[in-house]
């Protein structure tokens, strides 16, 4: 059920915003038809028992996750520093910026959302 899991993430959600980095309410929600809620965190250790998924915590509390990336997208990247932690052959590794990034993805649909509330409303 794990690499289900895994091949779920790289189809559905690697393109959207981020090419590793997801809310875990938002992957459980995206993958409720495909993992079972009640296995979805022995799923999630499985695939961080393989290096496969970090976890850690954003600065409000909700969990973040962090997908391994060895898609073929960055392989042109391999050799930039920036980069090298992308192409780094060990387990998936959440660090503080990735954790920002998600931070500010949130923060950014929650405005989006408020404004398109706020234009319905001021339509009628």
């Amino acid at each position: 059920m794990s690499d289900d899991l895994l091949r779920f993430y790289r189809e559905q959600c690697e393109n959207e915003d981020d090419a590793s980095v997801i809310g875990y309410s938002q992957l459980k929600s995206k993958a409720s038809g495909l993992v079972h809620p009640k296995s979805f965190d022995l799923v999630l250790d499985e695939l961080v028992a393989r290096g496969e998924l970090s976890v850690g915590r954003s600065k409000d509390g909700e969990r973040v996750l962090k997908f391994k990336v060895d898609s073929p997208v960055f392989a042109d990247y391999s050799l930039t520093p920036l980069f090298k932690e992308l192409s780094s052959k060990g387990p998936a590794r959440l660090t503080d910026v990735d954790v920002s990034v998600h931070e500010l993805r949130s923060t950014m649909t929650k405005i989006e959302t408020e404004i398109k509330r706020l234009e319905e409303r001021s339509e009628k």
